[in-house]
């Protein structure tokens, strides 16, 4: 017998675009240092001009049921499982499903941040979200423009509003920056001089900008270096949620 237009779509329902999945330790963040499972969904509504994952983005992603995930979580031996991608959250409404269905475990999201989740579904994953800064972008000041910065803060994609937004979804946040160019320091001292209230509950991770995966890591150690030195009057003054990420995971150079 044929099956009826509600078996299909409750098949489709339960299966997500995957491109890889597989355990290691988690390098970013306030969580660097735990060993979990990545499920890295496809797809990713942004383009950013460093972004570290371009090659995997760009396989063939293969579309897995519920079941097949999950077997492969359960092979890693880890209850801290990662959405990753990408942008995770263009597969929000299964990945929810997923969680809700396969749980319980410790779940996270990363996510840059620009697509919006109902606070319960918020509610059951640490998430750390990761608003853009002008070199993302590709941002730079035009011949009697404004600038950069400017640009970033009057767009869609500001970080002002970005921060402000999930602090109202979600409690369990923290925030993740990547800093490469001097538009990218000035845009976060930007967000300080007036942030967003209750962003004093919530940690922020700044990281510099890296190379791909397989990269040197005397590069990632150099610009770490670097990193720090520029925003020592942030590290040294009274903001204490703020701290430095190493990426550990390419300076140990592990998968």
């Amino acid at each position: 017998m044929e099956p009826n237009n509600t078996t299909v779509i409750n098949e489709m329902s339960e299966t997500m675009n995957v491109l890889e999945i597989f355990s290691s330790i988690q390098g970013e963040g306030t969580m660097a240092g735990i060993y979990a499972t990545f499920v890295r969904l496809a797809g990713c509504n942004l383009d950013c001009k460093w972004c570290d994952t371009k090659a995997t983005m760009a396989r063939k992603a293969k579309r897995m049921t519920f079941d097949e995930i999950d077997a492969i979580i359960e092979s890693g031996k880890t209850n801290h499982v990662i959405f990753t991608g990408g942008e995770p959250l263009l597969q929000q409404k299964q990945m929810f499903q997923f969680m809700k269905e396969t749980g319980p475990r410790k779940w996270y999201i990363e996510t840059n941040g620009t697509i919006k989740v109902e606070p319960d579904d918020a509610r059951m994953a640490h998430i750390v979200v990761s608003p853009k800064l002008p070199s993302a972008f590709g941002m730079a000041k035009t011949v009697n423009g404004p600038s950069a910065i400017d640009k970033l803060f009057a767009s869609q994609y500001s970080p002002l509003e970005i921060m402000n937004s999930w602090i109202h979804t979600s409690g369990d946040v923290e925030f993740k920056f990547v800093i490469d160019t001097d538009d990218d320091v000035e845009s976060f001292k930007k967000i300080m001089e007036n942030p967003p209230r209750g962003l004093s509950h919530h940690q922020i991770v700044l990281q510099a900008a890296g190379p791909a995966k397989g990269g040197p890591s005397s590069i990632v150690l150099s610009s770490t270096k670097q990193l720090i030195e520029r925003m020592k009057p942030f590290l040294i003054g009274s903001h204490t949620n703020i701290r430095i990420g190493a990426q550990l995971h390419k300076i140990l150079d592990v998968a």
